[in-house]
């Protein structure tokens, strides 16, 4: 390793008194802010330079990682908030629910490298939540409720077009469900 530098100081001591700052070992790889701020990391002199690379390759590929997560999250909390919003007036959205939380389970496996059910189980589910959704979205009349908000609030825009804005917003979502099924790599 070398010296630090007096910029690196600095950051890595103001970074600690950011609040929560510990929650930000939680992670796969437990790098603290005050290292990532300051671009610094500590490690044991009797590391050799291949040591630290390995570090460093394992922080690229958990930073690709935590934008899945971030991801699994927002749409998790917005998917949330929207079914209690609408409610289940109709067996469509019973059975949308139902294709979503199979589809979250999914999602948060591929996020966080788990094994939820087959591989042959996601390959079917795919084909069928990507089918669904595009019933959903464009077949099926939309719950009253979205319609009034819709005809209340976006003046003018068609259930197609606001059907496909859903869909460009949850592409990350299906393109997730299907690497996590037809990819033959390692999960982790």
């Amino acid at each position: 390793g070398t010296r630090l530098t007096f910029k690196q100081v600095s950051m890595r001591t103001f970074s600690r008194y950011i609040p929560f700052e510990a929650l930000s070992f939680l992670g796969d790889i437990p790098v603290g802010w005050h290292d990532k701020f300051s671009k610094t990391l500590v490690v044991p002199s009797n590391y050799s330079k291949i040591d630290v690379q390995s570090i460093k390759l394992a922080g690229e590929k958990y930073k690709k990682k935590m934008l899945w997560k971030i991801y699994f999250w927002v749409i998790l909390i917005s998917s949330i908030f929207s079914y209690l919003w609408i409610g289940f007036p109709r067996l469509w959205e019973i059975i949308d629910v139902l294709f979503m939380l199979s589809a979250f389970f999914g999602l948060y496996a591929f996020c966080w490298g788990k094994s939820v059910f087959p591989k042959i189980f996601w390959k079917i589910f795919f084909i069928f939540f990507l089918l669904w959704n595009v019933f959903q979205q464009y077949i099926l009349p939309w719950p009253e409720v979205v319609q009034k908000t819709i005809e209340q609030y976006i003046y003018g825009l068609s259930q197609p077009i606001l059907a496909s804005i859903n869909f460009i917003l949850l592409a990350p979502f299906f393109i997730a469900l299907y690497l996590f099924a037809y990819s033959d790599k390692e999960i982790r």
